[in-house]
C-alpha cells in the first residue's frame, strides 16, 4: 500500500463565438492506494452537550464503516455490481466476532474507547482481480448519565432569612454543569439566573435568600456530556 500527492488542474472556459479560457485553478489531494473511509456512530440520547464523541454507557452504541467510494467502484452503486467487503472490528484491543459493516457495542464502563475496523474489498474486473484494504479509526469516551438528583435543605423561609439547598448527584459521570432560575409565583417574572460549568464533585449547594414573600418557583437544570436531569422546586417565603 502506498500514498501519493497529486496535483490537478482545472480549466474552466466559457464555450461561445469565440470560446475562451475563463478561469484556472489547482487543487491537491492524497491518491491513495488503500480503502480510505470512516466510522460513524450513533446513540438514541436526546442530550449531548460538550462534544459528539461522548456516548452513555446505559446503551448500545450503533458504529458504521463507512468507505469514500464515489465512483460506486467497490459499493456497489449506479448498477455497478458491489465488490466483496470483509469487516475485522478491533475494540479496545480485542477482536470482535461480528464480520459486519455495522456493530452495535455497549460500553458499560467509563473509559475511553479505542475502535478499528479493517475493511478488505474483494473484486473482480474482467480478468483482473482487485483486493484493497483500509483501516478506520475513532475514539468514543463512555461516561454514566445522571440517575437522580436529591436535595436536603427546607422548602419553608422566612423574608430575608439564608436558605440553603444541598444537592446531591446520582451515579453520572462528570464534569457537570448545573444552571438555575427562580421567580416569584404569582407574577410569573424570573427573579434570578445562574449558572455554574466544571463540577467535579457529586454535590453542589444554592444559598438564597428571598425579599418578597409569596411562593417561589426554582427550577435546576443539571446535565453531564450525556445526560440532563431537571427539578423543580416551590419555596414557601413568609
Amino acid at each position: 500500500m502506498y500514498d501519493v500527492q497529486c496535483t490537478m488542474q482545472v480549466d474552466v472556459w466559457y464555450l461561445d463565438v469565440p470560446s475562451h479560457l475563463f478561469a484556472t485553478t489547482s487543487h491537491t489531494f492524497q491518491l491513495s492506494d488503500s480503502l480510505v473511509g470512516f466510522i460513524n456512530h450513533d446513540q438514541n440520547i436526546s442530550c449531548r452537550f460538550l462534544d459528539k464523541y461522548f456516548v452513555s454507557t446505559e446503551m448500545p452504541v450503533k458504529l458504521t464503516a463507512e468507505i469514500h467510494d464515489l465512483s460506486g467502484f467497490f459499493t456497489g452503486r449506479f448498477g455497478i455490481p458491489s465488490a466483496n467487503l470483509t469487516y475485522k472490528w478491533i475494540i479496545n484491543g480485542s477482536p470482535q466476532e461480528e464480520n459486519s459493516k455495522v456493530i452495535e457495542p455497549t460500553f458499560s464502563e467509563p473509559q475511553l474507547n479505542n475502535i478499528s475496523v479493517i475493511v478488505t474489498a474483494t473484486k473482480t474486473n474482467g480478468s483482473r482481480l482487485i483486493q484493497k484494504s483500509g483501516t478506520f479509526n475513532i475514539t468514543l469516551n463512555s461516561k454514566q448519565p445522571i440517575t437522580n438528583l436529591t436535595v436536603d435543605g427546607p422548602t419553608e423561609v422566612k423574608v430575608f432569612e439564608r436558605l440553603q439547598l444541598d444537592f446531591k448527584i446520582h451515579r453520572g459521570t462528570p464534569p457537570f454543569l448545573y444552571r438555575y432560575s427562580s421567580w416569584m409565583n404569582q407574577t410569573n417574572t424570573n427573579s434570578e439566573y445562574a449558572e455554574k460549568h466544571g463540577i467535579n464533585e457529586s454535590s453542589f449547594s444554592i444559598i438564597k435568600n428571598f425579599s418578597e414573600k409569596g411562593t417561589i418557583r426554582l427550577y435546576i437544570g443539571l446535565k453531564n456530556d450525556v445526560s440532563a436531569y431537571p427539578m423543580m422546586m416551590n419555596i414557601k417565603v413568609h
